[in-house]
């Protein structure tokens, strides 16, 4: 008995022991509690950065470029100016710490996010713009300007209407509570996951492959163009169906 109880202390002392680099790590964070001192470190690419204020933008936008940041907003708000985000697609912008977006943004490049955008978000591929996670109050759309750029979906919460146009528009995932359209300028429009409360449309030009794969639906207005496949319904549940695309058939 005393041989196990030594045994569990050791593996307790060796689980705190290999704890003790990420509880420094996290204290050597950057901090920010002004706009000027968050632009700044922004510009010196300083990362991770923490925020230890809300953060008035007093009219100002605020650009975040380059890639390979971490913002850990420690559930403060951004307000009062425009957020810009110009990553790319290998060096992303990580929000963490479940903080809100009170101002519109525009987004290119690869975001991870746990974060509340509470306004408008407009999605401007220059190149790929790859969404995974957080919560969108109001409205998405594209920038049109930016069309021959991609866009991916992999999650979030999409509490208003999105539009997302691009040479490819392509979902894997996530929650959408109004109506959804995901169209194609050439490339190829499709719908491989996700849930859907409202109509959903994936659609392009007709000489693009355009299909809604997979997908849980609980409006039965689901519309969309093929170019090629049909799609099949594989299970009805009183208002709620799931419909998975068997190209061939």
């Amino acid at each position: 008995m005393m041989k196990k109880r030594l045994l569990c202390a050791l593996l307790l002392l060796a689980l705190a022991l290999s704890l003790l680099p990420t509880v420094a790590l996290a204290d050597d964070a950057y901090t920010a509690g002004t706009a000027e001192e968050l632009q700044s470190l922004l510009g010196q690419r300083k990362t991770p950065i923490k925020l230890t204020d809300n953060i008035n933008l007093k009219g100002q936008p605020l650009t975040i470029s380059g890639g390979n940041i971490t913002i850990d907003m420690d559930g403060h708000t951004i307000f009062g100016g425009d957020l810009i985000v110009e990553v790319s697609e290998t060096r992303p912008l990580n929000l963490t710490g479940e903080g809100v977006i009170k101002c519109r943004a525009t987004l290119n490049g690869t975001i991870y996010s746990d974060a509340e955008f509470q306004q408008e978000v407009t999605l401007a591929p220059n190149d790929v713009c790859k969404i995974y996670g957080g919560s969108f109050r109001g409205d998405v759309t594209t920038d049109a300007s930016r069309g021959s750029g991609s866009i991916e979906i992999h999650g979030g919460t999409f509490y208003g209407e999105v539009t997302a146009s691009a040479y490819t528009t392509l979902v894997y995932g996530g929650v959408f509570h109004k109506d959804a359209s995901f169209l194609c300028r050439g490339g190829a429009s499709r719908v491989f996951g996700g849930v859907f409360y409202k109509n959903v449309q994936a659609a392009g030009s007709t000489e693009t492959k355009n299909n809604i794969w997979a997908g849980m639906f609980f409006d039965t207005s689901v519309a969309s163009q093929f170019a090629e496949g049909t799609v099949s319904m594989c299970e009805r549940c009183g208002s709620r169906f799931t419909l998975c695309a068997d190209e061939g058939k």
